[in-house]
């Protein structure tokens, strides 16, 4: 099982992953590219269909969907509504 941290680790390394269905994993897959979901009992066809990602497209994908810049400006819009006059 792969937890968030991990994932944006290696999203960012440019990592093809493969995890299993969840919430989460449903959730990333329409945002980051080199994410394969799979069910447990068919990991072997899951490794022979998989389509590798060259880890470039996958970096910059994570830079623009959650790079620093992208995390930058979500906690400025947060901030700034708790904080108004600050």
């Amino acid at each position: 099982m792969i937890v968030s941290g991990s994932f944006y680790h290696a999203i960012s390394f440019g990592s093809n992953i493969i995890m299993k269905e969840s919430e989460f994993s449903n959730y990333v897959k329409q945002s980051f590219n080199g994410i394969q979901l799979m069910e447990l009992n068919k990991l072997q066809f899951t490794l022979n269909s998989y389509s590798y990602v060259p880890s470039e497209i996958i970096a910059d994908t994570a830079e623009l969907v959650a790079g620093d810049h992208v995390l930058a400006n979500s906690w400025q819009q947060v901030l700034t509504s708790l904080f108004p006059n600050s």
